[in-house]
């Protein structure tokens, strides 16, 4: 067996002589027997290494235990920041004034700020990629003395420098942090104060993979000697079971992990010692992080922890030939509307009510998504739709004192677009009945991310959004309720808009291979489609597309389509006679 610490030393290396056993009442109860065969450390980089126990394939443990030993290097203590840095940040605790700074800000520049950035940079430069892949570590990272209190002259007697998600915000975000002041150095894992809904997917998440937290990450941070909370670590050995405790019990008050340095260990600490002690801090609590930057980190957690990848079910193909056959429109058509979507990225179906429209969106998703790992959901507007639903918006959430305040959750369409970009394959969400809602108002910031997709914007509520790449959008639209022209022209230039007009023929090959003769009921279709006079209010062949139509068609007729008809014919009650069921009927059905 070997022994590690991390992902970058092991400790020893030994061989398993007993088997295993529990000891009741001891801090580490599950025992087995070992002989140590060698306790050289030496230095490894193994990213899979971070979950409690690995199976290490023959060839692995051999080129371990054959490899010469390689001690890790100490180096003479030569550290980040001496003992005048913390003397400096005392006296501005006990003056934090602008002239006090004024007066020593070079002192401070030369001792902290500059120290702390240094530091920073080396922390980074030793993280693995798959944790550097999330983090924003280049852009506003680091805070500054001076106080933006509007020119009161206010300093801050501390600073802090945090990595923190990618197009998100240092100061309401999740973040891996360090703060020197003048008791010392901290470094570890919290939310910003400002992050309230971070706070609550924190919670949200760690509630749902608590299991896996307990299991896999309280046994790597339980031994470091954190604080957990505004606390610190009470007497005793450090063990996974702060960790298990602090998971249970961690409230949006207490989301924070942290070590501690005093001012007297700090001066005395090499720089590659604090580095790569911080490295590894920030690398074990990164699950902790993931739990805060992704509404769904189960899928990123998993490959941190180097679990095997659980693939995504591909979704079946639907190929066009098959929705030619299911719908009866040309191939030729369908592969135009395809291309349209394509280079648009998103489009709209729209004609007249029964044409399908909805239908033929889900069929083209099914197309466009097949094959892939994407997935497809479909939203129906309506006319108190709101930006807030669609977005983001407040929303009352219980507070832990028993009142309520107001958090800022994300609305479905973020929602969706943050879980396509989980995915690789593409993602297609329908919105049916698009026109029914005020369009320009729920949209938003969305008007300018529908032409730029690679782009992100600021939302309101701070954090920055795109449109993954691989999302779809198809919208369907009804022109009985609104005309196209009436849609708001700068929304018309982001999409293509694809017109789905009454097809005969569709209906005539369908009714046809169901042994139904429909030529009399196309007839009757187009007599009356002429007499409505307005294609945005044309009946269509949807509502005939059924089996054993010779046996539902007077109910069709009777309760779908004579009420339609008695609303478009209200002023013309001749015209209306002249298509009721007893007048027609001899027409439609065959002998």
């Amino acid at each position: 067996m070997v022994v590690n610490r991390g992902t970058r030393e092991v400790l020893a290396i030994g061989t398993v002589l007993g088997d295993y056993s529990f000891e009741a009442g001891a801090e580490m109860p599950h025992r087995r027997r070992v002989r140590w065969d060698d306790l050289t450390p030496r230095s490894v980089n193994k990213p899979g290494w971070r979950r409690t126990l690995i199976e290490l394939s023959q060839e692995d443990f051999d080129a371990l235990a054959n490899a010469a030993p390689e001690p890790l290097e100490v180096r003479e203590a030569s550290g980040w920041f001496g003992p005048l840095a913390f003397r400096l940040l005392g006296e501005l605790k006990a003056s934090p004034y602008r002239d006090t700074y004024l007066g020593k800000r070079e002192s401070l520049l030369s001792e902290v700020d500059e120290p702390l950035r240094e530091l920073f940079r080396s922390v980074v430069a030793q993280l693995p990629p798959e944790v550097l892949e999330f983090l924003e570590t280049e852009n506003n990272v680091q805070s500054r003395f001076p106080k933006n209190d509007y020119g009161r002259g206010g300093v801050w007697p501390f600073l802090w420098a945090a990595a923190y998600p990618k197009g998100g915000r240092r100061v309401d975000a999740a973040q891996l942090y360090l703060f020197v002041s003048a008791d010392g150095l901290e470094a570890g894992f919290t939310v910003a104060d400002a992050a309230s809904e971070v706070r609550s997917r924190f919670l949200r998440n760690l509630k749902r993979l608590r299991p896996i937290l307990r299991s896999e990450v309280a046994p790597q941070i339980g031994p470091m000697g954190l604080a957990y909370g505004t606390g610190v670590v009470d007497g005793g050995a450090p063990s996974p079971e702060d960790a298990r405790r602090w998971l249970e019990q961690v409230d949006e008050d207490s989301i924070n992990v942290f070590r501690q340095w005093s001012a007297g260990e700090v001066p005395d600490l090499s720089r590659e010692a604090l580095t790569m002690e911080i490295a590894g801090l920030f690398e074990a609590l990164f699950p902790l992080f993931l739990l805060g930057a992704l509404d769904d980190p189960l899928p990123s957690l998993r490959r941190f922890l180097g679990e095997p990848a659980e693939e995504e079910p591909l979704l079946p193909v639907r190929s066009l030939a098959d929705i030619c056959e299911q719908t009866g429109f040309a191939l030729q058509k369908l592969g135009h509307w395809v291309q349209a979507i394509e280079r648009k990225k998103q489009a709209v179906i729209y004609g007249p009510p029964g044409t399908g429209k909805t239908f033929v969106a889900g069929l083209l998703a099914e197309h466009l998504a097949g094959g892939g790992n994407g997935f497809i959901e479909l939203l129906q507007f309506h006319p108190s739709y709101s930006y807030e639903e669609f977005i983001q918006g407040l929303r009352p959430q219980e507070a832990a004192s028993g009142g309520l305040r107001f958090e800022m959750v994300p609305g479905r369409f973020v929602e969706f677009c943050r879980k396509a970009a989980e995915r690789s394959g593409k993602c297609v969400l329908i919105l049916d009945e698009i026109n029914r809602a005020h369009l320009s108002r729920v949209f938003g910031e969305l008007m300018f991310l529908l032409e730029y997709r690679d782009q992100t914007i600021p939302l309101a509520g701070g954090d920055r959004f795109g449109i993954p790449a691989n999302v779809r959008i198809i919208g369907t639209m009804n022109t009985a309720d609104r005309s196209i022209a009436l849609v708001d022209h700068a929304l018309r230039r982001r999409f293509a808009f694809l017109e789905l007009c009454p097809d005969y023929g569709v209906l005539s090959r369908f009714q046809e291979a169901r042994m139904f003769d429909a030529s009399g009921l196309v007839s009757l279709l187009q007599r009356v489609n002429q007499s409505i006079a307005d294609p945005h209010y044309e009946i269509g062949i949807s509502f005939f597309l059924v089996d054993n139509l010779a046996g539902q068609l007077e109910h069709i007729w009777r309760m779908e389509i004579e009420p339609y008809l008695e609303e478009i014919f209200f002023d013309r009650r001749t015209q209306l006679e002249e298509f009721r069921w007893d007048r027609i009927r001899a027409e439609v059905l065959p002998n």
